[in-house]
């Protein structure tokens, strides 16, 4: 999958004549972006993952020792995917791996076993300072057996709150055993104006080097590894309520790409025009994927969010770790 992004500056809270509504595009541009909120998993922490940077294709070992667990975060769909993230902190160290995908359906995470010496990289996209319920539900599901694992939430350069404690939560209760924790930030799901091209390059080299202290410390202890302390409150922040929702219009081709990659499946498969409000996530992964741009969400709403936001996301936040 190639992944063709505009590389340009924004004229403020509406989109430019031509443009898209939602992710501020030209409207010619039709390269699809994807992102996914994943899993590691390698019995090697040494060689790297091979990519290739000039296409955003990226190419993944196919063995039996990688997670890719497949849930969408939008705050990065218009500069590539959420890979580059995690993927800086991991690329260097993970060798053999099997991908899962946890925005399937009709995938039964119940049958994913770990084992004991296995190292898992897990990585979400921070919905509201919380971990998407989806993402949760199906990852509690998966065995960890003891693997040793390191935490990733993405976030839009806002807050990420309650996120990584409560991923901290979620993993051991699957029988994680974590050892760091990593919060950084990518361009905002809503209003890409916000850490528009993030991860940058200084982003990649702080998450390269956040990489090299996690295998460090997963070299020097590889069985007494201390837990992190972890910000976040418990009980956790309340979860927001319905977000915006994307709808069709009249450029839809009835291709169903959406429904069939919608990881809630609030969309029908048999007339993909129609969409259950109840059970979207406004994770704005059809918007992303649609060919024909014909999934939108209204653009007063957009720039609502935009200006909403504008003070707690206009100063540059960096990545952090915890050991």
């Amino acid at each position: 999958m190639e992944f063709s992004v505009p590389r340009r500056r924004f004229s403020g809270l509406l989109p430019e004549k031509g443009c898209c509504i939602y992710c501020f595009r030209p409207k010619q541009r039709k390269g699809l972006c994807r992102c996914l909120l994943f899993v590691v998993i390698s019995h090697d922490p040494v060689s790297s993952r091979r990519s290739d940077r000039r296409s955003r294709r990226c190419y993944l070992p196919s063995s039996t020792h990688e997670c890719f667990l497949g849930f969408p975060d939008p705050g990065v769909l218009s500069r590539c995917c959420l890979r580059p993230v995690p993927g800086a902190c991991t690329e260097q160290w993970v060798k053999d791996a099997r991908r899962i995908d946890l925005s399937d359906a009709r995938t039964d995470f119940s049958g994913i076993q770990l084992e004991k010496d296995d190292i898992a990289v897990i990585a979400v996209p921070s919905f509201g300072g919380r971990v998407p319920a989806l993402a949760t539900q199906r990852l509690s599901s998966i065995h960890g057996d003891q693997a040793r694992c390191a935490l990733v939430c993405v976030y839009g350069n806002r807050a990420y709150e309650d996120t990584l404690i409560e991923l901290n939560d979620t993993a051991m209760q699957c029988g994680f055993r974590v050892t760091a924790a990593v919060a950084a930030v990518a361009e905002h799901s809503i209003a890409h104006q916000y850490a528009a091209g993030r991860p940058d390059e200084q982003d990649k080299t702080v998450l390269h080097a956040f990489a090299e202290k996690i295998k460090e410390k997963l070299e020097n202890s590889p069985e007494t590894v201390s837990a992190p302390e972890i910000p976040g409150n418990r009980p956790y922040k309340k979860a927001g309520g319905g977000g915006l929702i994307p709808k069709a219009d009249s450029d839809c081709t009835l291709c169903g790409l959406c429904a069939e990659s919608c990881p809630a499946q609030a969309i029908s498969k048999e007339n993909p025009k129609e969409t259950d409000n109840s059970k979207c996530i406004s994770c704005m992964r059809c918007v992303a994927q649609c060919p024909q741009s014909a999934r939108k969400v209204n653009s007063i709403m957009v720039s609502a969010v935009a200006l909403a936001l504008k003070k707690a996301c206009s100063v540059r936040k960096e990545p952090e770790l915890y050991l």
